[in-house]
């Protein structure tokens, strides 16, 4: 598959989404610690696997299963003991502890937690960095000695691209390189904070970042925003999101709030969203009517994500360095 797709790399993959000039992730779960135990009861299943002569993987529809069975897992109005067996003759996609594990999985995948186990369907392995992850104990972040979990995490969410080798091959779109994470720094850091509605269409629709011109057509969109130059609505429209259909809006909405969560949780940006009311750069209600732009199925920013100065020092440390793709490597 790896060899097939980079004969045809010119070729767009293949998403689960209509918003096709934008990056696309799943809406699971995004506790770390919750994160932390999934691959901790993967990896555990990935050795059982190996004592027993199967190969050094875990199955991801034997481990959603084993998740619900234990209630990390369930589904509104079942009982948990009951979730496995009620769905136990759907298919698979039908089946909401598989499908939200898959969603979790995609993200273990982006973060280099997990990967996909070669020739075998369904089969996964826990990565030496997961394998690093699933020792800590207790809330997060945990320490190990000198090990500290939420630097793991952040240096893993700074890695995170696109093009990621954990990645679902057949879902590769080869206009992107781009850190989504480090981008999505980069446009906070313009004025300090930044919507989730903003983010869509500037570090989300960014497609190559070692292009110097679309980093700063990427800058120009936010001062432009934040100007009134533009309003959400031509943002949404330039990007190919159709900002009068509520499943466009909504889709791409998903994916700034994954990676938002995230970025909160490991102090890159602040714990906690602000009102627009009540922000550490004042009232920004008006601003954010105004750029809105009228009528539309675009969701009004209520709040604003506030980057930290460990956001801003990862940020700069990131931005001076060489990219290099993977393919580059061969």
């Amino acid at each position: 598959m790896l060899i097939e797709r980079i004969r045809n790399w010119k070729v767009k993959g293949s998403g689960k989404t209509a918003n096709i000039d934008i990056i696309w992730f799943p809406k699971p779960r995004t506790d770390l610690g919750d994160l932390r135990k999934m691959v901790k009861l993967a990896y555990n299943m990935q050795l059982k696997n190996k004592e027993a002569g199967m190969g050094e993987y875990f199955f991801e529809n034997e481990l959603a299963e084993d998740l619900a069975e234990l209630g990390a897992i369930s589904r509104p109005g079942t009982n948990r003991n009951h979730t496995v067996e009620e769905y136990r003759n759907e298919r698979t996609p039908n089946q909401p502890h598989v499908s939200s594990f898959r969603m979790a999985n995609r993200i273990l995948r982006l973060l280099g937690f997990t990967t996909r186990y070669l020739n075998l369907s369904n089969a996964y392995v826990v990565t030496h960095r997961g394998i690093q992850l699933s020792k800590f104990e207790g809330p997060f972040p945990a320490k190990i000695s000198y090990l500290d979990e939420n630097d793991i995490v952040v240096r893993s969410l700074l890695n995170a691209n696109v093009f990621s080798v954990n990645d679902n091959l057949n879902m590769w779109d080869t206009r992107f390189r781009n850190r989504i994470v480090v981008n999505l720094l980069r446009c906070a850091s313009v004025y300090g904070y930044i919507t989730n509605q903003e983010a869509i269409v500037t570090a989300f629709t960014l497609k190559d970042e070692r292009d110097e011109k679309q980093i700063k057509d990427m800058i120009k969109k936010i001062r432009d925003l934040n100007y009134g130059k533009i309003s959400l609505i031509d943002a949404y429209r330039n990007s190919n999101v159709d900002p009068h259909s509520s499943s466009a809006t909504n889709n791409a909405y998903d994916s700034p709030k994954v990676l938002t969560s995230l970025c909160r949780q490991t102090g890159l940006f602040e714990r906690e969203t602000y009102e627009l009311k009540d922000t550490p750069y004042g009232d920004l209600r008006q601003k954010y009517k105004k750029m809105l732009g009228g009528r539309s199925a675009i969701k009004a920013p209520h709040v604003v994500n506030v980057i930290t100065d460990l956001g801003r020092r990862v940020l700069d440390e990131e931005i001076s360095k060489k990219l290099i793709s993977f393919e580059q490597l061969a």
